[in-house]
């Protein structure tokens, strides 16, 4: 859905178990994926089941306080083509601006289970409802 390739360098906020991150690289191939995730069993969860993929150095993971974002290096980063955002309203209000920053910058944004219609600027490309998926790209 959010046309990802071997171009590609993913950021997933909110990584979860890590599964975006191994498919973005196992079956796109992209070139790389960093999820980012605030419970440090998850972080291992994910470290242990991309493995492989850890070990060449094409997915990691970091435990991060996302309250605190603007202070990561990954966060600010430009390297990412796409993000993948699981944000609820409530949480992530405070990363809206950077979101529409990167998007207008030609950053491919997926939401999981929040969309993202409230924010002005982005363009939704894709929209599954029901599986509570939306893609945002120019």
């Amino acid at each position: 859905m959010a046309r990802i390739s071997a171009t590609d360098r993913v950021l997933d906020v909110g990584s979860g178990d890590g599964r975006f991150c191994f498919a973005a690289v196992s079956f796109f191939n992209a070139q790389k994926a960093i999820g980012i995730e605030y419970e440090q069993d998850l972080v291992e969860k994910s470290t242990e089941l991309a493995q492989g993929l850890v070990d060449q150095g094409k997915v990691s993971f970091q435990k991060a306080d996302l309250t605190n974002w603007r202070e990561l290096a990954t966060m600010q980063s430009k390297e990412w083509s796409v993000i993948i955002v699981f944000l609820s309203p409530e949480g992530g209000t405070d990363m809206e601006d950077w979101l529409v920053e990167e998007f207008e910058r030609g950053v491919r944004i997926v939401a999981l289970v929040f969309d993202l219609k409230h924010l002005k600027g982005l363009h939704c490309s894709v929209a599954d409802d029901e599986e509570g998926i939306w893609i945002y790209s120019k």
